[in-house]
Formats: C-alpha cells, sequence, structure tokens
C-alpha cells in the first residue's frame, strides 16, 4: 500500500482554485482600471510609473536600476515585460542598458532635467519631482510661474520648508511630500 502525501482529490482542488484566483485577479485588474502614477521614494530619488491606459506604460526612473526595478515591480502587473516611454538622463545608460535586459523598452526619451519631469493629462498638469528640492527660491519660482494642478517630491527640509510655505502657502496647496520609503498611487484625474 502506498502512502500519498497529498491526495489527488485535494491536488485538483487545490490547482483548481489557485487558477481561479489568478484568473480572478486578472480579470479585476482589467475591469477596474483608471489611469494613476504610482510613486516609489527610496534613497536614490522617486521613480515614477505612469500608466495612461491598461497596457500604455510611462517610466521615470531614479538614478538607481535597482530602486527602478523594485518600483516596476510592485507597479506593474507580473507579466507585463513592455515599457512604453522610458525617460533617461544621460547619466541613467546604466539605468537604461539593465532595464533593457529585463524589459522591452518601446521608446526612449531624452530629459534634460533630471529633477522634474513635468506631465499633462486632460488639463491636468503634474510636477514629478525625482530628486530632492535644494534651492528653495528655484522651487518657488517655478510653482508661482506654472500654476501645477499636483506636485509630488522628496519631503522638503524643516528649513527648506519655512521658506517655501511662508512664501507661496497657495501655490502649494497641491504638494504632496513623500517621505523616504514612501510607496503611493495618485489618480490621473480629470477637471
Amino acid at each position: 500500500m502506498e502512502h500519498h502525501i497529498i491526495s489527488s482529490k485535494l491536488l485538483v482542488i487545490v490547482i483548481g482554485c489557485g487558477i481561479l484566483i489568478l484568473i480572478t485577479s486578472v480579470v479585476f485588474n482589467y475591469v477596474s482600471f483608471s489611469p494613476h502614477i504610482i510613486a516609489c521614494n527610496e534613497a536614490s530619488g522617486i521613480t515614477y510609473i505612469i500608466k495612461t491606459s491598461r497596457t500604455y506604460e510611462i517610466v521615470i526612473p531614479s538614478s538607481s536600476a535597482k530602486d527602478t526595478i523594485t518600483c516596476m515591480g510592485r507597479g506593474m502587473m507580473f507579466y507585463d515585460r513592455t515599457v512604453d516611454v522610458f525617460y533617461a538622463i544621460k547619466e541613467n545608460d546604466t539605468v537604461l542598458s539593465q532595464l533593457k535586459k529585463r524589459y522591452t523598452i518601446e521608446e526612449v526619451e531624452l530629459s534634460n532635467n533630471n529633477e522634474r519631469t513635468i506631465i499633462s493629462n486632460q488639463g491636468i498638469t503634474y510636477a514629478l519631482y525625482s530628486k530632492e528640492i535644494t534651492d528653495p527660491f528655484e522651487f518657488i519660482r517655478t510653482v508661482k510661474n506654472t500654476k501645477y494642478s499636483f506636485i509630488v517630491g522628496p519631503e522638503l527640509e524643516s528649513i527648506i520648508q519655512e521658506l517655501v510655505i511662508k512664501d507661496s502657502r497657495e501655490d502649494l496647496a497641491s504638494f504632496i511630500p513623500m517621505k523616504l520609503g514612501d510607496v503611493r498611487k495618485f489618480k490621473l484625474v480629470q477637471e
């Protein structure tokens, strides 16, 4: 008489339930989609993944390939290995080459500003800061001159925060600070 670790009936039930859960999660993700931005703040800066449709992703990397890949793992479906637009900075060539080993990158946009990326979606403008804001006066000038709907960036140091809030409280009503280690999802909303 053979002793089985698991009966064949129980094995079929477990595999069937696993497949059902997998199919349900994929269908739920497909049905409940809304355009959004995922931001991951790590030591090397903030990585942004912008999903404007179910199958279209824009990646704005941090200066570390490891942090960028970790954020992409959090923000993209496990079977999705295509990035539609990748914003590269000339100094980030190593990040781009490491990502190309794992993902298919359709288009590479060279960005001349490694601190801030501006995106617009249906009349709403987002300013996405990747690195720590070190010049509060330039930041205030930029925010006042360009009326952003949302500004996402690293949490401001206390001295810089005092200067910025003192000078432009109304303009920064839409500033969303991200603490180190934060992972957030923001919906791309319509006005």
